[in-house]
């Protein structure tokens, strides 16, 4: 009998969640560029403390990840004991899960991080889906030191970023794909540049095994696979 190829769900998809946090395997682009130049010019930064800013799946927990492996900083949860920062220390703070959720920020632990950082010459990095001026906070001298912060910008990557993205990473497996597929691609897939990168391992690891060319019936496959789905879950 025949030896049948391996259905998708039974392939290793291992390789699709591990990540590196070399700015390297960032993807650069004019949605992101001045943002990456100013995090990265860290610990040239004005002040402290900077921000960065941007919708969800703009990337900016890849490049927080890139900066604290580049500083050798560390994840603050909101409500965490401020006293075990040590001197110097590179602090990484996330407010988008309060700001997806709604919920109330704890303005005065917020203060007293803010101030802890700058008296033991830290510096503190907030991911935030808004820039600090449009939240909403109603103690005044934490308003008056977030007006203090660097902030920085990424946008959602445009079409023609996306596009051009897309054809790389797969020129970069030595895998020619054409514009339809890259189209299909786009159209069914979360608008990220660390999405693509997992689509598009996945797909290189479905062709190889199942010796087929990257096309839309081989795309569509996958999206419909439970691997797929267990990617989106993690």
């Amino acid at each position: 009998m025949q030896n049948m190829p391996p259905k998708i769900s039974q392939l290793p998809l291992k390789l699709i969640h591990s990540e590196s946090y070399d700015l390297a395997d960032f993807f650069i682009a004019d949605c992101n560029r001045m943002a990456v130049e100013n995090i990265m010019a860290w610990p040239n930064w004005p002040s402290h403390a900077a921000a960065l800013v941007g919708p969800a799946a703009s990337g900016k927990s890849h490049l927080a990840a890139v900066w604290l492996s580049r500083t050798g900083g560390k994840v603050i949860q909101m409500g965490n004991d401020i006293s075990q920062i040590s001197k110097e220390e590179c602090i990484l703070l996330d407010l988008s899960p309060f700001q997806q959720e709604q919920k109330p920020l704890d303005e005065t632990w917020l203060f007293h991080l803010f101030n802890w950082v700058k008296e033991t010459g830290g510096f503190l990095l907030i991911l935030s889906r808004y820039p600090m001026n449009h939240l909403t906070i109603s103690l005044p001298d934490l308003s008056s030191r977030l007006a203090t912060v660097s902030t920085y910008t990424m946008d959602e990557p445009d079409d023609g970023t996306l596009t051009a993205v897309l054809f790389k990473m797969f020129s970069d497996k030595q895998l020619q794909v054409d514009l339809p597929v890259i189209n299909y691609i786009l159209s069914r897939t979360e608008r990220s540049f660390q999405a693509l990168k997992e689509m598009v391992a996945a797909l290189d690891q479905i062709a190889l095994a199942k010796k087929q060319k990257i096309s839309i019936p081989l795309v569509r496959e996958y999206i419909a696979s439970p691997a797929y789905s267990a990617s989106q879950d993690v």
